[in-house]
């Protein structure tokens, strides 16, 4: 895939995101939600981030999307944040990361409050320019006022050569005098949406 069809891609990923919460049936409820990802130093030591500022929709078509804005880093360490931001993720470049991908409303539409079911999604992750299919297993949960939560089931890993981020881990890495950093990044994520 070359770099205008990445582009491209990731520019309609955005702009579903912003357009289809006119119509959405779900949007993406913030204050309810969380994303963590975790990070391993010294072969030893894993600490725990998080991204603060997500959105997303759900439409009545099942297409589902979730926007990260990457300047929204969280590593309870100023300096490692702006680190991150400028040398890792290239903020200035590309500061959201985007994935899509189509649920069967009757997936979760069927739900009666409080009941859960299981499911396996398939998507595509644009990131640092970038795109690639990503699948995982997701747990969705109806709640009251017909709100829905989407959380992993087990950590979903990234790993920093998929999207061109091993240089910018290797910086980090350089920039505070650490013997290594682990490569690879275990996800997990608890997504509200409340219904439209």
């Amino acid at each position: 895939m070359n770099s205008k069809m990445i582009t491209n891609l990731a520019m309609s990923a955005l702009m579903m995101s912003a357009s289809a919460g006119v119509f959405a049936d779900y949007k993406l409820d913030n204050d309810n939600s969380a994303f963590h990802f975790l990070s391993t130093k010294k072969q030893t030591t894993t600490e725990v981030h998080q991204f603060t500022q997500l959105s997303g929709t759900i439409n009545k078509q099942g297409l589902a999307s979730l926007s990260i804005d990457l300047n929204s880093v969280e590593s309870n360490i100023e300096i490692r944040n702006q680190r991150m931001t400028k040398e890792l993720f290239e903020t200035n470049l590309y500061p959201q990361a985007v994935f899509t991908t189509q649920v069967k409303p009757s997936v979760y539409e069927n739900l009666t409050l409080g009941e859960h079911t299981t499911t396996t999604i398939e998507g595509m992750l644009s990131l640092h320019g970038i795109s690639q299919k990503i699948t995982t297993e997701v747990m969705l949960v109806k709640g009251k006022n017909k709100t829905l939560t989407i959380s992993t089931i087990k950590p979903l890993v990234i790993n920093s050569d998929q999207f061109q981020l091993t240089g910018g881990i290797d910086k980090l890495k350089q920039l505070a005098g650490l013997s290594s950093i682990s490569y690879s990044v275990p996800i997990t994520f608890s997504l509200a949406f409340s219904h439209q």
